[in-house]
């Protein structure tokens, strides 16, 4: 016989050659440490045999939180003190685990749980199984559970030395509740789907498991949700064509309203005080003129701003930072003073007919 070892990633990556090995057995360890979906992928066709190495306890302990428990709603027991503190060691090395209660038997009269996770360790050839005979520990061991008992130990044993654990089994057996229920849960949800968890004792009305099934909720516009079905929905961001108020039609998330959208198409506009046309956001509803400004002022300058004819058209607040035409210094002769009158005379006409595309 010969064993090959490796990590579930590596199953993954060399199935092909798995396949061809036709091992009829696989044995996963620390089995609670792996995703199902990983196991599954280990498998292959030839499997016969598949074997689920766990600690059993804090197994027990990280399946219940997993499917939805809360920690507080979970205790273990346990029949004495050494075992108590081995737990608590190996809890130390499952975050999830951190808060849960572990006390003794014998520490846990008159308390009661949700559910209960009672440790029987006896286990051995001659089916000595100390106090575990003594009916009022017994009792405290089964009676404090609202919910769920799941009872850990090796029935056989218990039933060998003590005739009350005979008839705590065939209780068991009778209730179809020893080795515990396997079957799928098949309830109808209040969401309309139905429970593909296993069998569950603790929340039967299904109000606080998650439902991790596609959710079959619609939006206004008939689009399907996107999310599981625990999910708030939110909002729909389908895209879709729209028609805006202006009339021009954008791809948008269907959430979006078209009252509130700002349409960003590009159009021609005629602006009424100056008559120019321009090319502007169709959502922008006084924009501004961007052809040059021709107007001539009273100190004789060429107005440097963009057409303004619908904000201060008299230029009666626009302030020219430019030296006056006349005022030219002192020391100029008149000869001189006319030649630069007549210069800049000629350069204000050059300028006004580059400005409006003379050829000059």
């Amino acid at each position: 016989m010969h064993v090959v070892a490796l990590t579930t990633t590596g199953a993954a990556k060399h199935r092909i050659l798995l396949e061809g090995l036709q091992s009829p057995i696989v044995v996963v360890e620390e089995a609670a440490e792996v995703l199902e979906a990983h196991i599954l992928t280990s498998l292959t066709s030839h499997c016969q045999q598949l074997i689920l190495i766990v600690m059993q306890i804090t197994s027990w302990q990280k399946i219940l939180i997993l499917q939805g428990y809360k920690i507080d709603q979970v205790i273990i027991l346990t029949t004495y003190s050494g075992q108590l503190f081995l737990i608590r060691l190996l809890q130390k090395k499952h975050s999830i685990l951190k808060d849960m209660k572990i006390t003794v038997i014998d520490n846990y009269q008159g308390e009661e749980s949700d559910i209960i996770l009672p440790s029987l360790v006896r286990s051995n050839k001659t089916g000595n199984i100390g106090f575990l005979k003594t009916e009022n520990r017994i009792c405290v061991a089964l009676s404090r559970a609202k919910y769920g008992l799941y009872i850990m130990g090796n029935m056989d044993n218990l039933c060998t030395s003590s005739n009350l654990w005979t008839k705590i089994k065939k209780t068991l057996v009778d209730q179809d509740s020893y080795g515990g229920c396997a079957m799928i849960c098949r309830s109808l949800k209040p969401c309309g789907h139905y429970c593909t968890n296993k069998c569950h004792s603790y929340d039967r009305k299904h109000l606080e498991l998650k439902c991790r099934e596609p959710c079959n909720k619609l939006c206004n516009d008939n689009h399907p949700c996107t999310k599981k079905c625990f999910m708030e929905c939110g909002k729909c961001t389908t895209s879709m064509i729209k028609k805006l108020p202006c009339g021009h039609q954008h791809s948008l998330p269907c959430f979006v309203d078209i009252l509130k959208y700002p349409c960003e198409e590009m159009v021609e506009s005629v602006i009424a005080e100056c008559g120019h046309t321009i090319v502007k956001k169709c959502c922008h509803p006084k924009p501004n003129c961007k052809y040059k400004n021709l107007d001539r002022l009273s100190c004789g300058h060429a107005c440097e701003q963009n057409c303004h004819k619908n904000k201060d058209p008299e230029h009666e607040k626009y302030k020219c930072l430019k030296q006056k035409i006349n005022e030219l210094p002192d020391f100029l002769s008149c000869a001189e003073r006319k030649m630069i009158h007549e210069a800049m005379s000629s350069l204000q006409q050059v300028l006004e007919l580059r400005a409006i595309g003379a050829n000059v």
